[in-house]
């Protein structure tokens, strides 16, 4: 388990992350995290509610195996570390207009929050997750935050709106995929 109340740190590459978590804890509690990317400037952030339960929305969402049934734009991936997904998973993705990169999970708390970062050429990208239950189902909460580098950087207004119109068609298949019967 992932400490709430205190920092942690996962290195991606050379990079190390920082991610602060908030919240309280008692022993059963079903918690949602969030970390210090909630509310921070240049962070785009999407959410969607969705008839299912928080467990089946998130176990669909964390495998990155399935992405491209909602997301077009994955061209190929291939899970590199063995075992269950969970945290330290990381996965080999190509994007179309981005290329090749690697995507690893930094936080991983089923069934209510991981976030994962993406290291490419181009961009990286630091991107949460939160599941939380509603009285009909779950919210679906995607924070994302692009950095981009060399000269793309003077696009990053560009590409933030680029990324909320993705997402919100990406939020929008989710939901129909875990909403189908059956």
């Amino acid at each position: 388990m992932i400490p709430i109340d205190g920092p942690a740190v996962a290195t991606s590459g050379q990079r190390a992350l920082r991610v602060k978590w908030r919240g309280r804890h008692r022993e059963g509690d079903n918690v949602a995290m969030t970390s210090e990317l909630l509310g921070r400037s240049g962070v785009v952030e999407n959410t969607i509610e969705i008839a299912a339960r928080p467990e089946a929305v998130f176990d669909y969402c964390t495998d990155v195996c399935r992405e491209p049934e909602w997301n077009p734009k994955l061209l190929e991936v291939a899970k590199l570390t063995d075992g269950p997904i969970g945290l330290g998973t990381r996965f080999r993705i190509r994007l179309d207009g981005v290329g090749w990169s690697t995507t690893e999970n930094i936080a991983f708390e089923r069934p209510s929050f991981w976030a994962a970062t993406t290291d490419s050429k181009r961009l990286d990208v630091h991107i949460e997750f939160e599941v939380t239950p509603t009285g009909s189902g779950t919210r679906l909460s995607v924070r994302t935050l692009l950095l981009p580098h060399g000269v793309l950087r003077l696009a990053q207004p560009i590409l933030r709106r680029y990324m909320r119109g993705q997402w919100e068609h990406h939020l929008r298949r989710i939901k129909t995929r875990l909403e189908l019967p059956g």
